[in-house]
């Protein structure tokens, strides 16, 4: 339970920063600094990994000890949501440190996640326009940045309207959207074993960790 709650899976802004931090890194630079730069990256997304584990798992654990289970009731045609669902940790800001500290915490949480949007978009612009060649797509259009933003904007909104802007159906899209990159990063690393520092068997199993809940999660009735 305290890993399938779907409103602690990680924000997909993490995963991207991660993918932009990579496109930062790579190109335009001297092979005396190619190395350099590639263990700098490796230690700065490996820095940022820990530090989401372990908020991830010390908010699950703190919200799982302080919040009544029936306050996290989704909604029903009958009753409203449960005080804490989907702002587990903006209810306990509420409730045990006054509406003061919870409203900067309230709009702290806005801010981080206009970053978190915007550090997706800087990271879809770099790589899609890289990518597209391999699947035989090389519009020239996508070598501009200002079509691609209308088009990352209009999927946003759309995807907000369809599903209502509901928090459960966002992350479990989020949740796919990782499980899948992690079968990717496996097959990757099978295919290139001979290149890869780490065994294939590691990959394998954070991504059965990842299909194991994804599909705990879809069997409860969330979609996305």
């Amino acid at each position: 339970m305290l890993f399938t709650n779907t409103r602690f899976i990680p924000s997909s802004g993490g995963l991207v920063f991660g993918a932009s931090a990579e496109v930062i890194f790579e190109g335009g630079l001297s092979s005396d600094l190619t190395g350099f730069h590639e263990m700098t990256t490796h230690r700065l997304l490996l820095c940022a990994a820990l530090i989401m584990s372990v908020f991830l798992i010390a908010s699950r654990l703190m919200t799982t000890l302080l919040i009544p289970a029936v306050d996290f009731r989704p909604a029903t045609e009958t009753s409203p949501a449960g005080p804490a669902n989907g702002r587990a940790l903006a209810y306990l800001a509420h409730l045990y440190l006054g509406d003061g500290f919870g409203t900067h915490y309230d709009v702290s949480t806005i801010l981080i996640l206009w970053f978190a949007g915007a550090s997706a978009m800087a990271g879809l612009l770099n790589i899609v326009p890289r990518y597209l060649p391999r699947y035989g797509l090389a519009p020239e259009w996508a070598a501009a940045s200002r079509p691609l933003v209308l088009i990352y904007t209009a999927i946003a909104f759309a995807v907000t309207i369809i599903f209502q802007a509901n928090v459960d159906a966002q992350a479990t899209g989020v949740l796919v959207l990782m499980s899948s990159a992690a079968i990717a990063v496996t097959l990757s690393a099978r295919r290139n074993r001979s290149e890869s520092k780490w065994p294939v068997a590691n990959f394998a199993i954070i991504a059965a960790i990842f299909l194991y809940t994804t599909v705990i999660i879809l069997s409860n009735g969330l979609t996305a």
